[in-house]
């Protein structure tokens, strides 16, 4: 196939690009500044263009020749208009896809109850890019994902940061909610069996690890893997928000994510429909399986 692969400067889009070229399909890689020095560089089957999802006019000539496209686009510097641009962004796209021609879109989504009221500002807008992207002429598959557990996942940075920062933790309630993460490994082989599917009609499909589990025993996995003796001391106060900041003192390289994880973390993050996922037939890893790939990763980087 042609591809359009947007995002490929983000962790997820550029751990799927070589995979994709290794199938032998043609990538086209959507960036907004091609001479960025983690932009991609064009080389046998890749070929990189510029563009900008907020500019529709740019999303055309990209997508056009292009069977389907990966959408990888979404905000996270934390200012108050994120979900605004993330929505034109989608409307864009999804006007763009159609007058193109494309035959199918899939788009990397946030996992949590979407019938909850009062979820987090990120997962919500997360979601409402998934309606806005299913909601045109083009199909649309959603899947749905808790944190990913990767050697460069910014949220499994989060994790490392508090490891090795804090022999003394102060662990709030949230720590103990209910999450389902899933291995980078996992999560590209999801997105790269659901290209022959994804011009089938749009669907939502929910993806995650083997394990339910919580953040307080993420991170005493982590712990344990890294020999790293740490005091983790439960308590019932420190709210999200309270929460939010204190990570932004303690791991400031990945503090936006860390305060949109913590948010969506009031409420559980699990898998609760997954017969759509078991179609593709992938049998995903344990928690503990998924941050022991990822540390072999870092020592081999």
């Amino acid at each position: 196939m042609k591809i359009l692969l947007t995002g490929a400067t983000g962790y997820v889009g550029k751990s799927l690009l070589p995979l994709l070229i290794e199938q032998g399909h043609e990538v086209r890689c959507l960036v907004r500044s091609p001479d960025a020095a983690n932009a991609p560089k064009a080389s046998t089957g890749i070929e990189v263009v510029q563009g900008d999802a907020t500019q529709v006019d740019t999303l055309v000539p990209a997508l056009q020749g292009c069977q389907v496209a990966y959408y990888f686009i979404h905000s996270m510097d934390g200012s108050g208009e994120f979900a605004a641009r993330d929505r034109i962004c989608a409307e864009n796209f999804k006007q763009a896809a159609s007058t193109a021609g494309l035959e199918g879109i899939i788009y990397l989504s946030g996992l949590a109850n979407s019938k909850r009221e009062d979820l987090s500002e990120h997962l919500k807008s997360r979601q409402e890019v998934g309606r806005i992207l299913r909601s045109g002429s083009v199909p649309c598959t959603e899947f749905r994902a808790a944190m990913v557990i990767g050697d460069e996942s910014l949220s499994f940075k989060m994790v490392m940061h508090l490891c090795h920062r804090l022999p003394i933790m102060i662990c709030p309630k949230w720590l103990s909610t209910p999450t389902q993460p899933i291995a980078i490994g996992d999560l590209l082989q999801y997105l790269i069996v659901c290209l022959p599917l994804a011009k089938e009609g749009s669907q939502v499909v929910e993806v995650g690890g083997r394990d339910q589990t919580t953040m307080l025993r993420i991170l005493r996995e982590y712990c344990r893997q890294r020999g790293l003796r740490r005091f983790m001391v439960p308590v019932p106060l420190l709210s999200p928000k309270l929460s939010s900041h204190w990570l932004a003192l303690v791991t400031p390289e990945t503090a936006e994510v860390g305060k949109s994880l913590v948010d969506g973390l009031r409420h559980p993050t699990v898998v609760r429909n997954g017969e759509t996922a078991e179609r593709f037939g992938i049998q995903p890893c344990s928690m503990s399986e998924a941050i022991a790939e990822a540390l072999a990763h870092q020592e081999q980087a």
